[in-house]
């Protein structure tokens, strides 16, 4: 990975008339709407062609009444259990405990915890605090380093979900081992001036206005560093629930390690994956979110009964969905038109003769960088997506 990847500060956008302003006006074509919802400052956007087969399902991934329609789906199966979800569940300030329902989770997460904080690879090592103490202090008030530990415990260390922890279900996207993964990430979840100290060390000369970043570690050009910044990370959340702000910083560093398991994949195939253009950008983005979400979802799938993270899952892509910048600043069109855009070339393909490991390896073929070959362009990005949907008899190009 020869790039900085940004984890963008969310609060730059806008909800408003998102939902009427992210689906095509009357008469406009689609190449056109394309461009709208991808322009960024001077940048006009992609003005892309499609088969009608592809529009129709991305538009379906771009309403948000999709996602929201799934999230009360989900709810509604989580009151019929008997979860007060209003009153409880919004409300409450230690979200912590909502992670673990049942007395076998507590003892598997616990026995995993004390395993890990006597490792040498622990963060905190000699001085880690109690497992009980993970879960006695609200979430908002909870000490910078140990929120850290809880995030990446919950990522990398418990197998909760049938035996297996969130990141071998990432992993699994990409046909890698996950502690492949692990060793190769070093994970900084750090206060706000030690995170600018990290991002200036890793490379980065501009304004610092996001909230995370996954790119070489700067001694080891082979390894990476994830660096997330928790002031940022509470301030800037959209989220009111405590429950869910903790869950998106569950779902973000998720997100991050996509990134490092989108390197080692590439690696290992050939390729160099690598950002040089808005399409290579809407494709790492969007296939980093849409896989960071499915783990969300397939873990919550392992566990019966009652759990948070199948619901979570829906209501990130609603927060996602319901950005809207304008085309002002443009920086947010990878992620909200990357997610539907992804979601609709894995929804396609997962049970076609072009397999999700197959998609994704061919993706990261189209983020390959090669010198000696012209940059990324639409067309490109055309002749992608005519390859995977192939054009029948009634399914023309957009023009």
């Amino acid at each position: 990975m020869k790039l900085l990847l940004l984890s963008i500060a969310l609060f730059c956008c806008q909800q408003g008339s998102a939902q009427e302003q992210s689906l095509p006006n009357p008469g406009e074509s689609f190449p056109t709407y394309f461009a709208r919802m991808t322009r960024s400052g001077s940048f006009n956007g992609i003005y892309l062609k499609a088969p009608e087969s592809f529009q129709y399902s991305f538009l379906s991934f771009m309403k948000e009444s999709h996602w929201v329609g799934a999230a009360n789906k989900e709810i509604s199966r989580l009151q019929h259990l008997g979860v007060n979800y209003w009153s409880d569940w919004m409300t409450d300030r230690q979200p912590q405990k909502l992670l673990l329902n049942s007395p076998d989770q507590k003892r598997i997460a616990k026995n995993s915890y004390e395993l890990w904080t006597q490792t040498a690879t622990s963060p905190c090592r000699t001085d880690c605090p109690s497992f009980e103490s993970l879960f006695q202090k609200e979430w908002d008030h909870q000490e910078v380093q140990t929120r850290a530990l809880f995030i990446e415990f919950f990522v990398s260390e418990v197998p909760l979900f049938a035996g297996k922890r969130l990141v071998d279900i990432l992993a699994s996207n990409f046909s890698l081992p996950a502690d492949r993964i692990k060793q190769n990430t070093d994970i900084k979840i750090l206060n706000h001036s030690d995170f600018i100290r990290a991002v200036r060390e890793m490379g980065w000369q501009g304004e610092v206005s996001f909230r995370g970043i996954t790119g070489p570690d700067p001694k080891n050009a082979n390894r990476h560093w994830i660096c997330l910044d928790d002031d940022y990370l509470q301030k800037y959340s959209n989220f009111e629930s405590p429950l869910f702000r903790m869950l998106e910083i569950i779902a973000i560093l998720t997100h991050e390690m996509s990134h490092v398991a989108q390197d080692l994949r590439g690696s290992d195939i050939g390729s160099q994956v690598t950002v040089v253009s808005a399409e290579t950008q809407l494709i790492i983005e969007g296939m980093a979110e849409y896989l960071a979400e499915k783990s969300l979802l397939d873990a919550g799938d392992s566990l019966p009964g009652i759990q948070p993270w199948t619901l979570f899952s829906y209501q990130q892509a609603i927060e996602i969905e319901s950005k809207w910048d304008g085309g002002s600043a443009g920086i947010y069109f990878p992620y909200k038109v990357g997610l539907p855009f992804l979601s609709t070339l894995y929804s396609k393909h997962k049970n076609g003769k072009v397999g999700s490991l197959a998609l994704t390896d061919r993706l990261l073929q189209f983020l390959n960088y090669d010198p000696d070959q012209p940059p990324h362009s639409t067309q490109k990005l055309e002749e992608l997506l005519l390859e995977l949907f192939p054009l029948q008899m009634d399914d023309p190009m957009a023009n």
